[in-house]
């Protein structure tokens, strides 16, 4: 932000204001931005993209809400996810670039397509009352402690690749 890394600072934003549900918000990288900003306690927004050197906070059990189809988040930059729980609520969500998430839900009634070559890390917990679609190939990472590994559809949306990092044991 321009002002400091406050999400809610109106002054941290071009132009003025901070984000509302209906913003696609852009972080730029850090040269042109003084602080990395960090998402509130809650917030809803419509898509998202930050920028190659770009740097975004999650926080800390902060729950975000993307409302967004088409590429809703978009990181060429930086996600450092903290403990913050991203929610995809758009019946027709797409990502096309790598992402990273502690937890992360996928909300009742969506489908999200993933395309080909993408890696998404979830570090916490992932919920998919949606679907999870592979236009792709597309890995889904479980990098975390003790995970309960999520069941995907039983209808032709299953995982294409999955893989198992860190400590803890992965229950399915």
């Amino acid at each position: 932000g321009s002002v400091s890394s406050d999400w809610t600072d109106a002054g941290n934003w071009t132009p003025s204001g901070a984000p509302i549900s209906t913003s696609n918000v852009i972080i730029p990288d850090e040269v042109t931005t003084a602080n990395d900003p960090t998402f509130p306690a809650s917030t809803t927004i419509n898509t998202l993209n930050i920028q190659s050197g770009g740097i975004l906070n999650g926080g800390t059990s902060t729950v975000v809400t993307i409302a967004g189809s088409e590429n809703f988040m978009t990181v060429n930059g930086t996600f450092n996810a903290g403990t913050s729980k991203v929610i995809i609520t758009n019946a027709l969500a797409s990502v096309y670039s790598d992402i990273n998430f502690y937890d992360w839900e996928i909300a009742e009634g969506c489908t999200l397509a993933v395309n080909a070559n993408i890696n998404v890390r979830i570090t916490g917990t992932f919920t998919s009352l949606g679907h999870a679609q592979a236009i792709g190939g597309f890995t889904f990472v479980y990098d975390g402690g003790n995970q309960n590994i999520a069941v995907p559809s039983q209808v032709n949306k299953r995982y294409f690749n999955v893989t198992f990092k860190g400590t803890g044991t992965k229950t399915m």
